[in-house]
């Protein structure tokens, strides 16, 4: 039996994009573990066809792709006014100016403790829901 997600929402559909692969599984794990339904991708471009097709409240995705940087998927995903949270996520200490300028809703440092993670993902009382293109 999983948990119910931290957020007060029905249960919340995120979109993981994580090119490492041991990363991926350890946050997607953390995640269900929490209640969250995740489904994960390891590139910038399915997620891309993903948020176009499906339905997610959350994209959290990390700043270096194999194929597209972070920050210009929530751009892009921002430009074809798909509505979702958005979490951008960096080892690199900077990541809340890079999140900040593409307009992503939150940031996560890799390496900060998983609450913090956590706190990214919720959706506010009466937010954003569903992608939408």
């Amino acid at each position: 039996m999983q948990a119910s997600p931290t957020n007060t929402a029905a249960v919340t559909q995120i979109l993981l994009v994580e090119d490492n692969a041991e990363l991926n599984e350890l946050l997607e794990m953390l995640l269900e573990q929490e209640g969250y339904q995740v489904t994960s991708v390891r590139d910038g471009e399915a997620a891309v066809r993903l948020l176009a097709t499906g339905h997610y409240a959350v994209l959290l995705t990390d700043m270096q792709l194999p194929d597209m940087r972070g920050d210009a998927l929530i751009r892009q995903l921002r430009a074809a006014g798909i509505r979702c949270r958005t979490v951008l996520m960096s080892a690199h200490i900077d990541v809340n100016a890079r999140a900040a300028a593409c307009g992503a809703d939150d940031y996560f440092v890799k390496g900060d403790p998983f609450r913090q993670l956590l706190h990214a993902v919720r959706l506010p009382a009466g937010g954003e829901g569903d992608s939408q293109p």
